[in-house]
């Protein structure tokens, strides 16, 4: 019985919990933003603190997630993220939420956003004032070095969309043409998350009968030169592809 109970009270959290994520991303995006605007001249000044105010929302939507029971958290080595400064953020991608927590840890955080996003009615606000839109390549490219110029972290999830569970990675090639192209060092963060929660394959209110437990570790910045050296350009990009893919599949393991 008290399982049962917990279990609707954790789907009555996440139904909340889309509710207020939809109105904060709204709120932010045309009353806070707006004020921001106003109140700063100066365009890369501007972004910053616009991100800077997303870094903050998405910190305190995971602690509502922790308060309510939906899920729990555990964090290793993010002491890290404090010396990063223009580097290329990299994680896999289990869950919906993935995206939440990651910025909740990054306050200078840009990302690639793929154009549904651009569209959806409460989170356009957000993804329009401060990210990057996933457009043709050679768009796509200069918008990422210039972030990265601009001494941000860009925030990439290489399969460009949510894992699927037991099968193997398949990293898109954009990240290592962006690494190799923009020479920018790369953090991976692993995500592990049990159970299965707000996956691909799983509608938002097929709740977990346990609670979900992520856990975030984050390791040391990898060179992408280091892994591409005595190849020819032409491959250098399938080899750090191959690299990266390898990497998660011996780090993050699905049940």
């Amino acid at each position: 019985m008290l399982e049962t109970l917990n279990r609707i009270w954790r789907l009555l959290a996440t139904t909340f919990g889309y509710a207020l994520f939809g109105f904060g991303a709204l709120t932010m995006g045309v009353v806070i933003f707006g004020f921001i605007r106003i109140f700063t001249r100066d365009r890369l000044r501007t972004k910053q603190r616009i991100q800077y105010t997303i870094h903050k929302g998405f910190a305190f939507f995971v602690s509502y997630m922790k308060f309510t029971g939906i899920l729990s958290v555990e964090y290793r080595g993010v002491d890290k993220l404090q010396e990063d400064k223009g580097v290329i953020v990299i994680a896999n991608h289990p869950s919906l939420v993935d995206v939440v927590i990651i910025i909740g840890l990054i306050p200078n955080a840009d990302c690639i956003v793929k154009e549904a996003l651009w569209k959806n009615f409460f989170i356009k606000w957000i993804v329009k004032a401060a990210y990057i839109p996933n457009r043709n390549a050679e768009g796509l490219l200069d918008d990422c070095n210039d972030a990265l110029k601009d001494g941000g972290n860009l925030v990439i999830f290489p399969e460009g969309t949510r894992s699927e569970a037991r099968k193997p990675y398949k990293f898109q090639r954009g990240l290592a043409n962006i690494a190799i192209n923009t020479g920018a060092a790369l953090r991976p963060i692993q995500i592990h998350c049990k159970p299965e929660f707000l996956t691909k394959r799983l509608k938002w209110y097929q709740i977990p009968a346990k609670k979900a437990h992520f856990l975030i570790i984050v390791d040391d910045r990898i060179l992408p030169v280091s892994q591409i050296k005595d190849v020819k350009p032409t491959m250098a990009s399938r080899k750090l592809t191959q690299y990266l893919e390898g990497y998660y599949r011996e780090r993050v393991l699905y049940d």
